[in-house]
């Protein structure tokens, strides 16, 4: 019981520090503080019972004067035990008021049976005392409080404007007026709601392509939008995004269908979550809105199912009160907006310990009321909620929640761009044609060259294709028609009238978005070019994948708020936070010249690709690339005098950096990646120096990134073969292996010491002059939303982004050589080492697990070594992203960790390396699960394609292009190495597949020969066998001598027939297909 009068007490003290009293009253509440001072005074024990019990039986007998002295003493008594009381200042009004709960909790005493007004007066229902002083005139025995769950509710008194009691069932929101603030304090200012946006809220009860479709003609009315029961699955996320809003769901943490929470906020609210709940049954989803010069409010959507036992119920709102109480501790002043559907779930719990009211006073489905609003918001108890029809014909009703005062958002806006036709293209090559380009060759300074030839071609640009001013329409749903949407405004007034109607009218404007939809999709897809970009583009837009998002004026991260100006330009002083000027070594006398023609120069301008992103004051890159032959004349003469000078020219070293989400919703400036955006002649330039410089190096060693005819795929089968090869050995117990990660490997590169490493490969003194050029000197703004930040010098790394970066990280990372088998790809290093019977020692041994102990490591040594190369070249090692994973053939082997810098590696069952997915017995079980998983929202994509018309050749083709390519990525590292029951796994996933693309067709040959997808096995094996011939015919490939030794045991050194091979060493690449 002190328990509960803790939580209760903290609870009613907030509402009367707040200070919530009737319009126009000016007289304190004296009885509540007396019987709130003391139920306090109780609960600290600072007096003994007995005492207690002869101030409430004084209670009975005292009056006027006799009262407020005793009050007077309780305050005292109060103000000594509590030390916050002082900071009160007492008010006097007209009437005595009352604060009280909308459902009052008698307590009873075995004595008396007499009540008191509960004390838990958290939910401010204005009380007026009408001059009754005889209604607080009860008492009981402070030794004989009972149990919370014995408690009775009691009447309410409301306003005087009401002639009798009523119960709180009865008090409907238009009797409620605003509660007014007191000012407590005469620093304190109450601030007030007055901004807020519309909310709209459905149970769904399953969220189909159908009802999408109408949920997109509803979306344009409202800025926040809560469904329920949306028995989505996160692959399934993806497909159901609306434009210009942003999705956040909370999915049931189980594999059956059903249950479920989504939630969309306009792009433009500056909305952060809270929490996210997911039980097998109930899911809900927490975020808060926090808008400039307004109060936060806390926006909650659950659903909890009907039916479950008395335990789940407690775990609902145990969550959804610890919710609450932890977003109250952070966001002290918010209010708070609590939707969804509770069905049969008790929430007076709810109402009990948090100023809230339920404001739906209709029935949601049928005659039961189970989808319920609450809030604290005064604006929207007044306003109540409106009943609105449902979506299609759905048994529940939707709700609304009106907006305050918030502007109407345009249905069009302005924006500029530039006309751009083919006849503008052709006007803009005429031109070129006539150019003689004489200033640029009579010049010999590069950086006057480069600035002529710029200010050259954004002439001729913004005189054929000029800037003009054009209005798009803003939100606009994908498919619409006036008949729709005079369906869809009959079905709402057939609705509110409750007429039967409604029905006939939900299921006809079904039919008609349906035969829209099957139109458009015929037009834009079936009769288009398949694969063509057109093509994509609308499959794009049918499937979800082109979202139009609009981005917010003010970002909320690192825990404040900041405008779009002041977020770049912290975000660029964070990337440019560990730069330091640094000296770069003297170079010797230049060496031999190097120079290129007009037809290579031809070739590199006609390969750029115009569909990448540029700096914002380069001109498109497609006038370089249609106009190739035009511009390759006075390209070629300022690239050659670029490689004769050494110099590179100074605008080409300025990048804009264009943020990238490393997670969905940042809220750390380190969550970014920096991309940069450049020049797109000056990358031709560093293909130049790129092919130049790589002719110069000599062989790197175990690096697979970056370099010609290597991939991913060379450095797992490389891993792999050398794994498996130590595992067959009778010697070796387990096989050890430590992957590394590089923290911001690109941005802390040290450019005096990649030059002073180039020096020592005798490369090329011209080659590395441009390189430091290339380095030095560089400047970088931050680009978001369209608006930039001041420029800033970066001395150190080596831009995101650039063709040179690549291989000058390849020339930096060449020396790490530790004294163990290590492969390397990129910034992704792993170490390796196989322990022999003669290094361990053996303990803890059973059937299926033992411990090892070494003396000596030698991949300890590795690492040590590592990090000692680190501190020499000034990187830095992430330990926690970092990872050591044992392999075996049998047992679980247990080992030491390794340690790097005095932090442990975390040893794993399973871990991911380049995109595979590896166990400690090399099964690949894990990874098949993982790829299968990763398909699943294109095979959701294709199933909504389907239902949108979209031919059987065209969904064929979808197959081929986005599944295919997850199920085959690295297949000659892991596919020879899995299971019977895996392969079967995969061969029945695209059978799945397969009934969705041809849904009429019966049997599994037939649906293959039509569509022309093979069998994925069959598929997978042809990929292992073309890759082992492209290994055995090219002898410079670091993998060559793998195809040579198949048939050479490692236990022996003999050969062996295939039967007297080991189960592992049969199964693996080589073995297998050589």
């Amino acid at each position: 019981m002190e328990q509960t009068l803790i939580s209760n007490l903290s609870f009613e003290w907030v509402a009367l520090r707040q200070g919530y009293t009737d319009t126009g009253s000016r007289s304190f509440c004296w009885s509540g503080w007396f019987l709130f001072s003391l139920s306090f005074y109780q609960f600290l024990h600072y007096f003994s019972q007995s005492f207690y019990q002869l101030m409430c039986t004084y209670l009975d007998l005292m009056t006027g004067i006799s009262f407020c002295l005793v009050l007077l003493i309780c305050e005292t008594l109060f103000r000594c035990s509590a030390g916050f009381l002082p900071l009160m200042n007492f008010e006097y009004f007209d009437d005595m008021a009352v604060f009280e709960s909308s459902h009052f909790d008698s307590i009873r005493s075995t004595n008396t049976h007499k009540a008191i007004p509960s004390l838990i007066t958290n939910r401010l229902v204005r009380a007026q005392y009408k001059r009754d002083r005889s209604l607080y005139h009860h008492h009981c025995g402070a030794q004989n409080l009972v149990s919370v769950d014995h408690l009775q509710p009691i009447p309410t008194i409301i306003s005087n404007r009401c002639e009798q009691l009523t119960t709180k069932s009865e008090i409907k929101p238009r009797y409620l007026r605003p509660l007014k603030k007191v000012n407590l304090r005469s620093d304190y200012v109450a601030p007030e709601i007055s901004l807020l946006p519309s909310v709209y809220y459905h149970n769904m009860r399953s969220l189909t392509s159908e009802k999408f479709e109408e949920l997109k003609l509803v979306a344009d009315s409202y800025d926040i939008i809560m469904l329920t029961e949306t028995w989505l699955n996160k692959s399934k996320s993806k497909l159901y995004e609306l434009d210009n809003f942003t999705m956040h769901a909370s999915h049931r943490a189980t594999s059956r269908t059903g249950g479920g929470v989504a939630v969309y906020t306009r792009n433009h609210l500056p909305v952060t979550k809270l929490d996210q709940y997911s039980t097998p049954h109930t899911s809900a989803y927490w975020f808060v809105l926090q808008q400039q010069n307004q109060l936060p409010v806390i926006y909650g959507n659950i659903y909890h199912p009907p039916g479950l036992p008395k335990k789940q119920h407690e775990e609902t709102i145990n969550h959804i009160v610890s919710t609450l109480s932890k977003s109250l501790r952070k966001h002290r002043s918010a209010k708070l907006v609590l939707c969804g559907d509770f069905n049969d779930l008790d929430t007076t719990p709810i109402t009990t310990m948090f100023p809230v009211y339920q404001i739906v006073d209709f029935n949601t489905r049928e005659n039961s009321r189970l989808d319920l609003v609450f809030t604290d918001i005064a604006e929207l108890i007044n306003h109540g909620c409106k009943r609105r029809p449902p979506i299609q014909t759905n048994d529940h009703c939707s709700i609304s929640l009106p907006a305050i005062n918030a502007s109407q958002r345009p249905k069009y806006q302005t924006v500029q761009k530039r006309l751009i036709t083919p006849s503008t293209k052709i006007a803009l090559s005429q031109d070129l044609a006539s150019m003689t380009w004489d200033a640029i060759f009579q010049e010999d300074d590069v950086e006057k060259q480069v600035e002529m030839f710029h200010s050259t071609i954004t002439k001729v640009f913004d005189k054929h294709c000029p800037v003009q001013t054009a209005r798009v329409p803003v939100g606009k749903p994908c498919i619409t028609s006036p008949l729709i949407r005079k369906l869809s405004r009959a079905k709402q007034r057939a609705h509110n009238r409750n007429n039967p109607a409604w029905k006939f009218l939900a299921k006809l404007l079904s039919s008609q978005q349906k035969s829209a939809l099957h139109t458009q999709t015929n037009n834009n897809i079936n009769n288009t070019i398949k694969g063509s970009k057109t093509w994509w583009q609308n499959i794009k837009k049918l499937t979800g994948e082109i979202n139009k998002t609009s981005q917010s004026p003010v970002i909320y991260i690192e825990d404040s708020w900041h405008s779009i100006g002041e977020f770049t330009s912290k975000l660029n002083r964070y990337y440019l936070q560990d730069h330091i000027e640094v000296e770069f070594p003297e170079i010797p006398t230049a060496g031999n010249s190097i120079t290129v023609n007009e037809l290579e120069i031809y070739h590199l301008l006609n390969d750029i690709n115009t569909h990448k992103a540029n700096h914002s004051a380069d001109f498109p890159s497609w006038i370089s690339k249609n106009n190739s032959h035009l511009l390759a004349s006075p390209v070629t003469y300022i690239v050659n005098n670029i490689l004769s000078s050494g110099h590179y020219p100074s605008r080409w070293k300025t990048a804009e950096i264009k943020p990238l989400n490393k997670i969905p919703n940042p809220v750390k400036y380190k969550d970014m990646r920096p991309i940069s955006l450049l020049y797109h002649l000056g990358k031709v330039v560093e293909k130049v120096i790129s092919r130049h410089l790589k002719a110069e190096l000599p062989t790197l060693s175990h690096q697979y990134a970056y370099t010609r005819a290597l991939s991913t795929t060379d450095a797992l089968v490389k891993f792999v073969s050398d794994t498996v090869t130590a595992l067959d050995d009778k010697t070796v117990v387990a096989n050890q292996a430590l992957m590394l990660d590089f923290s911001k490997a690109f941005d802390r590169m040290c450019p005096k010491l990649a030059i002073q490493k180039m020096l020592a490969m005798n490369v090329n003194t011209r080659i590395i002059q441009l390189v430091r050029s290339f380095l030095s000197g560089r400047s970088q703004c931050v680009r978001y939303g369209g608006v930039h930040s001041d420029y800033k010098s970066c001395f150190i790394g080596v831009p995101q982004g650039t063709i040179l970066g690549p291989v000058l990280w390849n020339i930096f990372i060449d020396d790490l050589a530790p004294a163990v088998n290590f492969v390397k790809y990129a910034d992704d290093t792993t170490l390796y080492h196989s322990l022999r019977t003669n290094e361990v020692s053996i303990s803890d041994s059973t059937a299926s697990r033992c411990t090892i102990s070494l003396t000596h490591n030698p991949l300890q040594d590795a690492a040590n070594y590592t990090s000692n190369w680190c501190r020499e070249n000034k990187m830095l090692l992430n330990t926690t992203k970092s990872n050591q994973i044992t392999f075996s053939l049998k047992k679980e082997i247990a080992s030491s960790p390794i340690t790097i810098d005095a932090t442990d590696i975390a040893e794993v069952e399973s871990t991911k390396l380049l995109g595979v997915v590896f166990d400690k017995h090399l099964r690949f079980s894990d990874h098949v699960t993982t790829i299968i998983d990763k398909c699943r929202p294109a095979f959701h994509a294709i199933s909504k394609l389907r239902k949108a018309g979209v031919d059987d050749s065209s969904l064929a083709l979808f197959y081929k292009s986005r599944i295919t390519p997850l199920l085959s990525y690295a297949a000659p590292a892991w596919y020879p190495m899995i299971s019977k029951q895996d392969r079967e796994r995969l061969e029945k996933y695209q059978r799945l597949c397969l009934r969705v693309i041809l849904p009429n067709v019966t049997h599994t040959d037939e649906r293959q020969q039509i569509t022309g997808i093979d069998d994925i096995n069959v598929q997978l094996d042809i990929s292992c066998l073309r890759y082992v011939d492209k290994v055995r015919s090219n002898a410079d490939h670091p993998l060559h001598n793998l195809t040579n030794l198949h048939s050479i045991s490692s236990r022996s050194g003999r050969r062996l027939s295939t039967k007297s091979r080991t189960a592992l060493q049969s199964k693996s690449l080589f073995y297998r297909f050589v």
